[in-house]
């Protein structure tokens, strides 16, 4: 076991790997104020998390080539306020996170083939993402269930986030709550995105949301729903 300890102040450059705690049995971890940059990795990442109890707060990852900028899974995870620039894969990535949260964050200048700002993937439940500014990205946020796992509630939910670029759900998600975003190229949900909620926000265009209202929509011909 790994517990209880804090990773602060460091900076990491010009190596392959970043700052890595992925033990499932790592509990109580913060990693804080730290850069990483310069990295040359192959498919590697410039922070990975995974364990119980962690924090990644307002650390600084840029100029990362072929690396996540931040990778977690686990539970209770906590990623805010960190500023993310130029990885060529996503920008941060929750891909198996119960009870997580994506809070306050800048991304940007994620270009990278198959590269999106944000993500959220497969098996994740009980996620919050707010305050978030995502920049000149391929896909602002994207986002995908697991339909092979019926119990898994995914319960995402996005709120007061600045979103440049579209948004994009690939499937097999539930209960998603998307209110008070601003998202210039729109947000679209996949005909299999089940109790889908898309509220009060500004954006170029929307589709599929069960319940669909208060919208203002920016592109021509488009009305207010």
């Amino acid at each position: 076991f790994t517990k209880n300890i804090i990773i602060e102040g460091f900076e990491v450059r010009n190596f392959v790997y970043g700052i890595v705690s992925e033990n499932n049995n790592t509990e109580n971890i913060v990693i804080r104020n730290n850069l990483v940059r310069n990295l040359r990795s192959n498919n590697k990442y410039a922070i990975q998390i995974s364990g119980k109890n962690i924090s990644v707060e307002n650390n600084r990852v840029e100029d990362c080539i072929r690396a996540v900028g931040i990778l977690a899974a686990g539970k209770n995870i906590y990623v805010r306020g960190n500023y993310v620039k130029n990885t060529s894969r996503q920008g941060i990535w929750f891909m198996g996170v119960n009870r997580g949260t994506i809070i306050d964050n800048t991304v940007t200048d994620i270009r990278g083939t198959h590269s999106n700002g944000i993500s959220a993937y497969l098996y994740n439940e009980n996620i919050l993402v707010a305050g978030n500014r995502v920049l000149n990205s391929n896909i602002s946020f994207t986002f995908h269930g697991e339909s092979s796992m019926p119990d898994l509630h995914m319960n995402l939910t996005l709120y007061n986030n600045y979103f440049e670029n579209s948004c994009n759900g690939w499937g097999g998600a539930k209960y998603i709550t998307v209110i008070n975003n601003v998202c210039k190229g729109g947000f679209f949900f996949s005909d299999s995105d089940t109790n889908t909620m898309l509220i009060n926000n500004i954006l170029h265009a929307g589709n599929n949301a069960s319940d669909a209202r208060n919208n203002i929509y920016i592109s021509p011909g488009r009305a207010q729903s």
